[in-house]
């Protein structure tokens, strides 16, 4: 409340003033210099004001947290911590005990200051980036080289050939006639005689005489080795050839 009733009547005092400064005769210029001033002074206690309000909101906080602690510190003492069964114990209010201490108080706040420290300038030498590095692709062209090599031109085969007849000449003894037997007449005819008669009609001895029988040589062309198919192999034909191939294939490379 002491702190409510001050604030009150510094209000009241510098609307009082601001009041008598601006009913008496002044000019423009003085009385807008004298608004600001009033209006300065009024910032200044509105600070004023706020810093009180809040001392008052700590000071309040203390008291509930003091209020608080007391108020366990009692219920926790209310009875010994260590009592025996058969004693009788007894609450003494011992006075508080105070020391004197020295403590350190804020007296300003800590602030900032922006200060310009004026530029200085000198003569230098720099390279910039003319142009970035890059990269580019170059080919590089094939190589050739001449080989030799033996091409398959004909490839192995068979084909079936004919061999024809071949013929001989041979001898050979074949019959004529073949041995018989003829009746014939006179003596002469009787040793050699197979068998004798006389023929009644003449009276002549008849004898059957045989006959050998003869043969003649004849010459004939006969087949030696009967006509017939052979199968011959032809061998494969090759050609030698030379021809240009590539050595190393044409490629790329980055610069």
């Amino acid at each position: 409340m002491m702190y409510s009733e001050m604030k009150s009547g510094v209000r009241v005092a510098a609307v009082a003033a601001s009041m008598t400064l601006l009913a008496g005769c002044a000019t423009t210029d003085q009385v807008m210099e004298r608004e600001a001033a009033v209006a300065a002074r009024e910032a200044k206690l509105a600070s004023v004001e706020s810093q009180i309000q809040k001392k008052e909101r700590m000071l309040e906080k203390r008291e509930m947290e003091l209020s608080a602690s007391n108020k366990s510190s009692m219920d926790s003492s209310l009875f010994p911590p260590e009592s025996k069964p058969g004693h009788c114990y007894a609450r003494v209010m011992m006075p508080a005990k105070y020391v004197e201490t020295t403590e350190k108080v804020l007296k300003k706040q800590a602030g900032t200051r922006i200060e310009t420290m004026p530029a200085k300038f000198a003569d230098s030498q720099e390279r910039i980036l003319v142009k970035e590095a890059s990269t580019k692709i170059e080919v590089v062209p094939a190589t050739y080289k001449t080989v030799t090599e033996k091409v398959l031109v004909l490839p192995a085969s068979t084909k079936l050939v004919e061999v024809p007849a071949t013929y001989k000449t041979v001898s050979e003894k074949v019959l004529e006639k073949a041995a018989h037997t003829v009746w014939k007449r006179g003596n002469d005819a009787i040793n050699g005689a197979v068998e004798t008669k006389i023929d009644e009609d003449s009276g002549e001895i008849m004898c059957l005489v045989e006959v050998p029988a003869t043969y003649k040589t004849i010459t004939k062309r006969v087949i030696d080795t009967p006509a017939h198919t052979k199968t011959m192999k032809i061998p494969a034909k090759y050609e030698t050839v030379s021809r240009r191939v590539v050595d190393k294939p044409a490629t790329t490379k980055t610069v």
